[in-house]
């Protein structure tokens, strides 16, 4: 297994540990980076629009409103403004040791971002990569979402020529029947860090590379490559594209912006309400209008249950910074397939954004 990923991952990042849960792989990611050196920096850094996983850890690595609740996680964590290399670049100059020298172990960064659906420039990451070379700084990419030809490519950052010094990786890795994950890295980096006897199993876990799963893995690494799903995946992106552009322009009232690539696109609908739909929602609790992006969930949530209830097609929302109606189909979808979903989301949103909330509300509120 994990000679499988060192064939299929750039230069010399072919060391692999696996584990359970995507947020292990990313805290795996983080120790290996804090280990290899040796506990001499202090501060890690992640991007301000970010989901790298809900343990204590990988949740303080997180930048979204989904995880406000204030856990107490590693110390010394800084954000910065997703591509903005400025942002980095101020972070580093900033966080010094007393003789000048760097005192960042690791930047973690999802170079494509599955819970807003924007992306990192192929500069920002080249300039990125630099940055990391110069100061000795461990770069980690979360490839955990978009790995495995989610967004066109077997792995996003492949098609922006850049290599990270550790990946993390999980969900379709398991073939939607194990479930699997863990993280990659350089061999130079692995061996500095925990090739020793003191130090081999410092970081291990119960359910460390099982048989059966692995096994699983490895048939699903072998349908991904051999079945062309990078191809299905660029199919996906050409004709699920066209037609979310062609239904923007048939409802501009609605639709805000489209984002996405390969087989992960979303929509932002406008959250603007008529006087129609003020009145709907007037007699909902005071407290739901604290939440600053309560009429974004409240548009998309209707969309998304006229989906499920009329149509049969689940959707979700991502629920980062901006609310967005998370369009996510599996790689094995035919055109055919694609054509129900788009058909089924023109009819949906032809029903008119007042109607849609006024259905949603009698159907999830009323009835309590």
């Amino acid at each position: 297994m994990i000679h499988n990923m060192g064939q299929l991952l750039p230069e010399d990042v072919d060391i692999s540990y696996f584990c359970n849960s995507g947020a292990e792989a990313v805290e795996g990611a983080v120790k290996l980076a804090y280990k290899y050196h040796d506990g001499n920096r202090k501060h890690i850094l992640h991007a301000d629009i970010s989901m790298h996983g809900k343990l204590l850890g990988a949740a303080g690595l997180t930048g979204s409103p989904e995880l406000a609740y204030k856990f107490p996680t590693i110390p010394n964590v800084e954000s910065f403004v997703y591509n903005d290399i400025d942002s980095v670049k101020g972070l580093v100059s900033k966080l010094r040791q007393p003789k000048g020298k760097s005192d960042i172990y690791a930047i973690i960064i999802e170079t494509f971002s599955a819970s807003s659906l924007l992306e990192c420039s192929a500069e920002f990451l080249k300039e990125l990569r630099g940055i990391c070379d110069s100061e000795g700084i461990v770069l980690i990419f979360d490839e955990i979402y978009t790995g495995w030809a989610k967004t066109g490519e077997l792995f996003n950052f492949m098609g922006k020529g850049v290599v990270p010094d550790i990946v993390t990786i999980s969900k379709s890795f398991g073939g939607g029947k194990s479930s699997m994950s863990g993280y990659t890295t350089r061999t130079l980096f692995y061996r500095k860090a925990y090739d020793n006897l003191n130090d081999a199993t410092l970081h291990s876990t119960t359910y460390n590379a099982f048989g059966e799963e692995c096994i699983t893995a490895m048939e699903a690494i072998n349908i991904v490559v051999e079945d062309d799903y990078v191809g299905k995946s660029k199919r996906i992106q050409q004709l699920l594209s066209s037609g979310l552009k062609s239904l923007q322009g048939k409802y501009p009232d609605l639709i805000y912006e489209i984002r996405g690539s390969g087989a992960l696109h979303g929509i932002i609908f406008k959250s603007d309400i008529n006087p129609l739909m003020k009145s709907l929602i007037s007699f909902l609790p005071a407290k739901v209008f604290k939440d600053e992006r309560f009429l974004s969930k409240l548009i998309t949530g209707s969309i998304i249950s006229e989906l499920f209830s009329t149509h049969n097609i689940l959707t979700f929302f991502g629920s980062n910074q901006e609310i967005l109606l998370i369009i996510s189909p599996s790689l094995i979808i035919t055109d055919e397939e694609l054509d129900r979903f788009l058909d089924a989301l023109d009819k949906t949103l032809a029903v008119g954004k007042g109607k849609l909330v006024l259905n949603f509300l009698k159907q999830k509120v009323l009835k309590t």
